[in-house]
């Protein structure tokens, strides 16, 4: 018998079971029944690169259902695309269910046997490929859109969920109350420039924010995912630009409006469906439909409301230029299209590390990741690299902004810190964006480089503290550091930068811009490439190959850096030589910006 398992399952049947071939579907899956020693394989066994390949251009296509002629024009409201507002939390959705419908496909053709066992969700893949199937056992699992929950780090180390509804009552009440004892929403300076601000995190760009009311600028925020401020400091920075902040209102009743389209959407023939959500003629639409059909009644409902209140704003507000840090969003792409309606210019600020290989597969996640302007008037780079990338995909260099990093400014500011003696490595595991965040082999690899790193810096006696990445759904490495390094600190809460201070060295595992952070405070850093960084490595990481090392070199860079003085200033000087040729205006990014807009 061939069992196909994935979380959750009877683990007290499955032990009951001899003489059969388990294949694992999920992590979860595969790491219960190592612990437990039973002997199984994993899916990914099955598939070859090109597979990977496949099932990137298959949830792409998937993804694109709403651009069909005969659903078009029914899922349009304002001449925006409701179906392409959630196609980045689709996306999110499609990625795994994809990626097990080729494995079983694969499996099909290389495993000699008719029939097979599946846990709940696999079956009904299985059923296309397989002639007999039954029911491991009727245990499911509810998955959850991207945004529907909000992950809140209350401390270091507790971090609670919160329904997105929930979410929002909190988040409206909290701000009504905050405003009245603000320098918020008061009469403006109608002579200074109006600014639109989208889904802006106060803390990222507190240089910018604490130096914009002596500007020019009248800042108008727009936060409809985030909330404006969470905690003291957040609130201190936005209200200290003595901006505007747009609050949600409840005037906007859309349930008859969403109603009608959702019916609309039901009357197509699902022939059409059908016919979309296929692979090499073998229909998975029945597969996802229930789901689906919940997601996008939700979402109409967000959608509508979202146009409304975009239109309102337009309507009371003389808003000069707009500014998005994201495409993709669900607030960004509303008011990117309004704005355009209202012929109002556009504005991406470059807010991270960006893979800027120039290839067809690298090009096309980018652009649904919103990374790089596609609806955008201008785009504002932090760096030479940037620039260029932009460039070879045909993007005018007119339209492109070297307005740098403003982040790196108040870094640059802070030169004064006590030396410690602790090695703060930060960690970007695989993403959920992509299928490595499924592959349960890449998963086993990443723990395993990652135990191995922590052991080494034990090793070298060295105190450790570990700063996952802050995405919400970043893979849990809590586990693996405490069995690898119980005394180590998993720090998800302090500020980076002042956790990079108060390091001798800084080592990043997988792409992250703490890589330049640390290059900016002056501290020794070093690069670890991760296999789950499908894309490769950026080109500005490669200019400085001293900084690049494998994971199992980590022992000798380490006790380098604290034994040799020498080799340490020498990382350090060749560290700032680059930052200074690669990034724009280094620690004066916020002073030219706000030239720019004024």
């Amino acid at each position: 018998m061939i069992i196909f398992l994935q979380q959750p399952f009877d683990l007290k049947k499955l032990q009951t079971l001899k003489n059969s071939h388990i294949i694992t579907f999920d992590y979860e899956s595969h790491k219960i029944l190592s612990k437990c020693n039973i002997e199984h394989t994993q899916s990914e066994e099955f598939l070859n690169e090109d597979d990977f390949v496949s099932i990137e251009k298959t949830c792409n296509k998937w993804t694109e259902w709403f651009n069909q002629e005969n659903i078009k024009q029914e899922i349009t409201v304002n001449g925006i695309n409701l179906g392409s507002l959630f196609r980045w939390e689709f996306h999110f959705y499609l990625i795994p269910i994809i990626k097990k419908i080729f494995e079983i496909k694969k499996i099909s053709e290389q495993v000699n046997e008719f029939e097979c066992s599946c846990s709940a969700f696999l079956e009904n893949i299985a059923k296309r490929f397989f002639k007999y199937t039954e029911l491991f056992d009727d245990l499911k699992n509810n998955d959850t859109l991207l945004f529907d929950s909000i992950k809140w780090n209350l401390t270091n180390n507790l971090e609670i969920s919160v329904k997105k509804e929930n979410f929002e009552k909190v988040k409206k009440i909290s701000e009504k109350v905050l405003v009245n004892f603000s320098k918020l929403n008061q009469k403006k300076d109608h002579n200074k420039k109006s600014i639109l601000f989208i889904e802006f995190d106060p803390v990222k760009y507190e240089n910018l924010f604490s130096k914009i009311s002596n500007s020019n600028i009248n800042p108008i925020f727009f936060n409809k995912r985030r909330p404006y401020f969470w905690d003291i400091r957040s609130f201190r920075i936005i209200n200290q630009t003595g901006g505007e902040i747009i609050l949600d209102k409840e005037i906007h009743n859309v349930h008859a409006e969403r109603e009608a389209i959702y019916q609309k959407i039901l009357a197509v023939d699902e022939y059409y469906f059908e016919k979309h959500f296929s692979l090499n003629k073998n229909s998975f639409w029945n597969i996802i439909k229930d789901e689906f059909l919940k997601i996008l009644e939700k979402k109409i409902g967000e959608g509508i409301k979202l146009i409304k209140d975009g239109n309102e704003l337009f309507k009371n507000k003389n808003i000069d230029e707009i500014i998005v840090w994201s495409e993709n969003g669900f607030s960004e792409q509303v008011i990117i299209e309004l704005g355009k309606k209202n012929k109002i210019p556009i504005n991406l600020i470059q807010h991270g590390i960006i893979v800027d290989k120039n290839d067809n597969r690298n090009n096309i996640f980018n652009k649904l990741s919103g990374i790089i302007p596609t609806n955008s008037n201008k785009y504002l780079v932090w760096n030479k690299s940037t620039q260029n990338y932009m460039i070879s995909l045909g993007f005018s260099v007119e339209n492109i902004i070297q307005v740098g990093n403003p982040n790196f400014d108040i870094i640059s500011e802070n030169k004064k810190y006590l030396e410690s003696n602790y090695v703060l490595l930060t960690t970007t595991g695989p993403r959920k964006s992509q299928h490595a965040g499924y592959n349960s082999k890449l998963l086993d690899n990443y723990e395993y480089e990652l135990s191995t790193i922590c052991k080494k810096i034990k090793e070298q006696k060295k105190k450790l503290v570990v700063r996952p990445h802050p995405f919400s759904q970043e893979f849990k490495i809590d586990d693996v550091v405490e069995e690898s390094y119980p005394d180590a600190i998993i720090d998800r809460k302090t500020e980076i930068n002042s956790l990079i201070k108060n390091s001798e060295v800084v080592i990043t595992y997988g792409v992250s811009t703490i890589f330049f952070e640390a290059q900016v405070l002056k501290k020794p850093v070093f690069f670890i490439s991760a296999k789950h960084d499908m894309f490769g490595i950026p080109e500005y990481i490669k200019k400085n190959p001293e900084s690049i090392i494998r994971f199992n070199e980590i022992e000798y860079c380490i006790s380098r850096i604290y034994e040799d003085k020498k080799f340490k200033n020498s990382i350090i000087n060749t560290n700032s030589t680059i930052m200074s040729d690669e990034f724009f205006n280094l620690g004066q990014s916020t002073t030219n910006f706000l030239k720019i807009y004024e």
